[in-house]
Order: structure tokens, then C-alpha cells, then sequence
């Protein structure tokens, strides 16, 4: 009976073995789509979906729409009570209604249907943490046209002109609403402090990619891409000239439906697309 014997030649063909399979394993790394990398190649849009949140619903919905080749961009604002026949509700009803805070893919979706594209990143912040990152990047700059003097659980008070708002104030600035005020006015104040966080997360950009702080701002928000993709997400959205940012919001005529104020879209939508 002849014994199974390990020749000289065995080493050199584990040896190959694991070269292979180690060359195998990188060329999957290196060649697996990179959808930061596709994201950001030239002439494509990127386009960004922000949700301020407070109480699990949506305070403020933002899509950004980013040009890298241009450093152009446009913000257009969602209002919670948007009215849009919902497909996965089988009803009418306010676009906020389909929110869930522990995954927010139906309310991705259906903002994707309203506008007609392509959202491929989202980021949730509940008011407190955004607080929080204020606080991180040492405050937000904004201009308050006209002082703010009102006691409604608690002194509203905000002087007229240039204001830093660390985070505290921010979260009362960001989240209060007068009797008086219109939504409108509302509406163009959220708008206002939003830009103004972009513009200063971009000049906190290489401060917020130091690994220890890049940790912290990651776990003030939710959101389903990498770490490594937010960063280099962020390193684009530096270069946003923050001055020629086109705002918009979805407008559209007021109904009441089942007890409840909706704004239908103009034009059924088609009007924002």
C-alpha cells in the first residue's frame, strides 16, 4: 500500500493558492461600484435629502441638489402637509404621514415621486442633536431681520442683525412659531438657518474630518451610507457657494381634506418637477 506523501512542490502551490485568492479578494474591493465616486463624477447632480425631526415627525424636509462642476445649488423645501394621493396608504393624505423615524425609506420614496429624481443620500436629525452639532462647530451665523421679544414657555429673544446661535438657541430659533407669523415667514426663517448650517459645516470641513470629531458629528445623525462616503459627501458639499443657492419651496393651493389642511401642488406636481 502506498502512503500519501507531501512533495517539495506543496508549499509553492499553497502558496499560490493564497495569492490567488488574496488577488481575487482585492479585485472585488477595488472594482465594486463606488457610489460616492459615481455620485460625485462630472455632470451628475448629487441630490441630498435633510429631515429635521422632532417628537419622531419631520419638523423641516430639505433636498439639496448639488452641481459639482458649477459649485451651484438649489434647496427645495417639503412641507409636511403636502397633500399627494400616497400609493403605499392607498389614500390621500399629508406626505409625513407615510414618516417612520426608524427607517425612512417610504417618505425617501415619496419625495422621489414628487420631484421626479434620483435622491441617493438622506440624513435625519432629531432636534436635539442638531443641537448638538451646533454646539460642535462652534454656532451658526444667521441674520435676523427684526428683533424677537415673545414669552411662550420660555423668553423667545432674539435681537435684529447678525446673530451667532450656539446650539441652544438654535434648536428655540430653528423650532418656534409666533401666533402671528405665516408659514411663509416660518418657512423662509428654517430656510435661512439651514443654508446658513451648510455654509458652516463647510468651513468647519477639515476640523469635522479629524477621525475623533468625525466620530462625534456621525453619531449625531442617522443615516445609511459609511462614515468614509459622509466625509467625502461633506468635502463636496465645502465647496458650495452658499451666496447663489436658488431656494424653493413646493407651493400649491390650500384644501381641507378629512379635517385637515393640505397644499395640493400646483399642476398636480409637475410645476416643481
Amino acid at each position: 500500500m502506498r502512503r500519501f506523501r507531501i512533495g517539495s512542490s506543496s508549499p509553492i502551490l499553497i502558496l499560490i493558492v493564497v495569492v490567488l485568492l488574496g488577488g481575487i479578494i482585492l479585485a472585488v474591493f477595488f472594482f465594486r461600484p463606488d457610489p460616492m465616486r459615481e455620485s460625485l463624477a462630472g455632470g451628475r447632480v448629487i441630490s441630498t435629502l435633510f429631515v429635521v425631526e422632532h417628537n419622531d415627525r419631520p419638523l423641516s424636509s430639505y433636498v439639496l441638489m448639488y452641481y459639482p462642476p458649477t459649485q451651484r445649488a438649489a434647496l427645495i423645501d417639503i412641507p409636511g402637509s403636502l397633500g399627494l394621493i400616497i400609493p403605499s396608504i392607498n389614500r390621500v393624505d399629508r406626505i409625513d404621514s407615510v414618516y417612520d423615524p426608524r427607517r425612512i425609506s417610504h417618505f425617501h420614496s415619496e419625495i422621489e415621486r414628487l420631484l421626479g429624481i434620483d435622491i441617493s443620500f438622506s440624513f435625519v436629525f432629531t432636534l436635539e442633536s442638531l443641537g448638538r452639532i451646533i454646539d460642535l462647530i462652534e454656532g451658526v451665523e444667521v441674520f435676523i431681520p427684526s428683533a424677537v421679544e415673545e414669552y411662550r414657555d420660555g423668553y423667545i429673544l432674539f435681537p435684529s442683525g447678525i446673530n451667532i446661535l450656539d446650539g441652544d438657541k438654535a434648536k428655540v430659533y430653528f423650532s418656534y412659531e409666533l401666533q402671528d407669523e405665516s408659514s411663509e415667514l416660518i418657512n423662509s426663517r428654517r430656510q435661512r438657518f439651514f443654508l446658513g448650517l451648510i455654509g458652516r459645516l463647510g468651513e468647519k470641513n477639515e476640523f469635522l474630518n479629524n477621525q475623533q470629531v468625525a466620530k462625534i458629528f456621525r453619531s449625531q445623525l442617522r443615516t445609511g451610507i459609511s462614515q468614509r462616503y459622509q466625509m467625502r459627501l461633506f468635502d463636496a458639499f465645502s465647496n458650495i457657494d452658499i451666496d447663489r443657492v436658488s431656494v424653493q419651496s413646493v407651493g400649491g393651493n390650500l384644501r381641507e381634506v378629512s379635517g385637515q389642511l393640505l397644499i395640493f401642488p400646483h399642476w398636480d406636481g409637475n410645476l416643481i418637477q
